[in-house]
């Protein structure tokens, strides 16, 4: 089974509600997820 990575480019509201949903899943084929938001290049 193959795992993936996420990434979350802009990440405001509606990627933290995607991450929320994907922990209480659990989902066991994420291996990483990556948040990057503007702030982040400043």
């Amino acid at each position: 089974m193959s795992k993936y990575s996420i990434l979350f480019v802009g990440a405001g509201r509606m990627a933290e509600a995607i991450i929320a949903g994907i922990s209480t899943n659990s989902f066991d084929e994420v291996k990483q997820i990556y948040v990057i938001n503007q702030t982040n290049f400043r």
